[in-house]
């Protein structure tokens, strides 16, 4: 049987996990394990969606619309939210981006999928943070004849 070679994509997962993200971005230890979560689930899903192995996708295997489908899987399949899918295709920015600077041949397949924007979802509402004059009014609210947190008198905006 003949050995299957290394692919291009092989060599920049290698490149991406052991060089790049820990050394060059500097990149926690947690971080890295996300990135490579996500990369791990997009390659599977790329594999059945190309029906062939992971060991022989290659560069021009990370497609556009194979990446909406990727995204759609999450969703629809997986039931992860708008954050979730949106970590994932961050996951992927990052990685096309590195691709690129390598095999600079691929960057117009692979700018498509940069192009692919994040979700934008239901958010919650921001905090409201208080201002220092009613921070000031608030602790000038406070009794302090009395035990602390016993009494507070009622203070006005």
């Amino acid at each position: 049987m003949k050995p299957r070679q290394v692919t291009q994509l092989g060599r920049c997962l290698v490149r991406f996990f052991q060089e790049y993200l820990p050394s060059l971005r500097g990149l926690s230890r947690h971080t890295i394990h996300s990135y490579r979560d996500s990369l791990v689930l997009f390659l599977h899903f790329a594999a059945r969606d190309a029906g062939h192995p992971i060991e022989v996708l290659e560069i021009a295997d990370v497609k556009a619309d194979r990446v909406e489908r990727f995204l759609t899987f999450l969703e629809a399949d997986r039931h992860n939210g708008i954050a979730t899918r949106n970590t994932r295709l961050a996951a992927l920015h990052t990685f096309v981006r590195f691709v690129i600077a390598d095999h600079p041949e691929h960057i117009e397949a692979l700018q498509h999928v940069l192009g692919i924007p994040f979700k934008r979802g239901a958010r919650v509402t921001p905090v409201e943070y208080l201002e220092t004059v009613e921070i000031a009014a608030l602790l000038d609210s406070i009794d302090r004849s009395t035990r602390p947190g016993s009494a507070i008198t009622h203070c006005s905006p």
